[in-house]
């Protein structure tokens, strides 16, 4: 079934109109304020009577948007430099036109007309591959951050024209983008179990992304993929969305595709300028109701050419984990008036955001040995108010039924925080241990021999760099009742423990890391794998 283009506006500022003349709100009141007129054309030449026009100032990042059914709309706005785009919709189909730059120094006339777009395409060499969604988008930074411009989303590439009309904008100021999302459809239309997909995106700085393009398999990453459950789900959602890596502000968007629980595909990147934001949870559509979990990689590279092999929800130990890159995440951080804590219990790997639902959990803060907050959440805690400086310690329990790996999960943090600095949010010196240990895709090592756990103290992004001065680890066969210290032969961030499997039953682990400048974590994770 086709369906309508839906069209998103994500911006600091926004105001809407429908006709008439519009007064902006862009830059100080006593500005020289000039008339702006934008005359937009259907494809046949005529005034578009159907159109969006959105307008959005590059000094403080105000957006204004405007339908006018004249297609001749007339907005009054301080002098200063401008982002002009229209989008002219007629049936199913959107032309959607970008002036990048635009100077406005006194009362000035634009035509965008929709006869100059350009077909968007894209062809890939396995020719059963269907479009399940196209994007094309653009961000500008702005004086007050980076402003989202109007995607137009589209299922079929007859429904789409680009154009630009204009010079281009400072490359460090404009992007233009694009991403495709292909697969292979069911029988019923899904792509549940297509065997592979394509997630093709492309960023073109300073310009509108426009026109076509051909890719071959070799010129992409190929990642084989393994997707497991974590309960009995029999399918789930997976997206990736891309980033432009010289500008970590501007990102595409994307549909969450269908995926088979357990179950593989094949799945293939474009690679220049772009890392990947990956998630895969047992939800297909949009809910009211968080999944009941989630695994997210906030930025994975790949490399064209390459072949990669990934297991999602397999191969780890789903514990505390405090992934980066520090410009993405604030998992540990002290603002100028406040400090707040929430760490990642649940993740199956160093680079991966993992949450769970969870039957209870209790966390509580203290300064200097006095309570500051308290929460019912796993691992996390807001202290309102400047934080001053002083001894922290934060402690948390979370507890789940639903699958029989990683059923208790606590932890004790205690760091020292020196004070907030003014104007700047602060990275706390909390750190995590992470356990490699060599697992099967079912989270399974052998039993009844003597086998390896790699143990990696992982610390928060962006906060001041210590070195690791101790780190104990202890082994549980009885979910915790008794525990064996395993010596660890330590090297820099890493250790190395090797543990006397029984046959059979569970393995829980404990940790506790001390950095050079005294800042401690303890951790415990029952049922942290299976034997077999």
């Amino acid at each position: 079934m086709r369906r309508r283009r839906t069209r998103l506006v994500a911006t600091v500022l926004c105001t809407t109109v429908t006709g008439g003349v519009l007064a902006g709100t862009g830059s100080a009141a006593a500005a020289t304020s000039y008339e702006l007129t934008v005359v937009m054309l259907g494809r046949d030449g005529a005034p578009a009577a159907d159109n969006d026009l959105f307008v959005a100032d590059y000094e403080n990042g105000t957006t204004t948007t405007v339908s006018e059914p004249s297609g001749t709309a007339r907005v009054e706005l301080p002098g200063g430099d401008y982002l002009l785009q229209s989008a002219v919709h007629a049936g199913e189909r959107t032309d959607r036109l970008t002036r990048p730059w635009l100077r406005l120094n006194g009362d000035t006339t634009v035509v965008l007309d929709a006869r100059t777009t350009r077909p968007v395409d894209v062809t890939v060499e396995r020719p059963d591959a269907r479009l399940v969604q196209g994007m094309v988008g653009a961000s500008m930074l702005t004086g007050k951050g980076t402003v989202r411009v109007p995607v137009v989303l589209f299922d079929d590439f007859a429904d789409v024209g680009t154009g630009q009309t204009g010079p281009d904008a400072p490359a460090d100021r404009f992007v233009g983008s694009a991403q495709f999302t292909l697969a292979v459809p069911d029988a019923d239309g899904a792509v549940t179990d297509s065997p592979y997909s394509y997630s093709l995106a492309w960023f073109t700085p300073g310009r509108a992304y426009t026109g076509t393009r051909r890719v071959r398999d070799a010129e992409l990453a190929t990642v084989h993929t393994v997707n497991r459950p974590q309960e009995d789900e029999r399918s789930g959602g997976k997206f990736a969305v891309a980033t432009y890596t010289r500008l970590p502000n501007v990102s595409t968007l994307a549909p969450s595709l269908p995926v088979r629980l357990p179950g593989v595909r094949t799945e293939l990147f474009t690679t220049r300028d772009t890392s990947w934001q990956l998630e895969l949870s047992p939800q297909t559509t949009p809910s009211p109701d968080p999944p009941r979990w989630w695994q997210t990689v906030l930025a994975r590279a790949y490399r064209a050419g390459h072949r990669y092999r990934e297991v999602w929800n397999g191969g780890g130990v789903f514990g505390p984990a405090l992934p980066g890159p520090e410009s993405l995440v604030e998992w540990a951080v002290a603002y100028p008036g406040a400090l707040g804590v929430r760490v990642p219990l649940y993740s199956a790997g160093a680079d991966v955001w993992g949450s769970s639902a969870v039957d209870r959990a209790h966390t509580v803060g203290y300064r200097d040995g006095q309570p500051v907050c308290e929460s019912d959440r796993p691992a996390e805690c807001f202290v309102e108010g400047t934080p001053p400086a002083g001894d922290y310690r934060l402690r948390t329990e979370a507890i789940r039924g639903h699958t029989d790996l990683s059923t208790r999960i606590s932890a004790e943090w205690a760091f020292r925080h020196a004070g907030p600095v003014p104007g700047r949010t602060t990275p706390l010196p909390l750190q995590v241990v992470r356990f490699d240990a060599g697992l099967d895709e079912a989270n399974t090592a052998p039993g009844g021999r003597l086998h390896p756990v790699t143990v990696t103290v992982q610390r928060n992004p962006g906060s001041v760099r210590a070195g690791v001065r101790s780190l104990t680890v202890d082994a549980s066969f009885d979910d915790g009742a008794s525990w064996q210290r395993a010596p660890v032969t330590l090297s820099g961030d890493s250790g190395l423990v090797v543990l006397r499997h029984p046959p059979t039953g569970h393995v829980s682990l404990r940790a506790r890391a001390v950095d050079t400048a005294g800042n401690s974590v303890d951790q415990t994770i029952v049922r942290a794998y299976r034997l077999r």
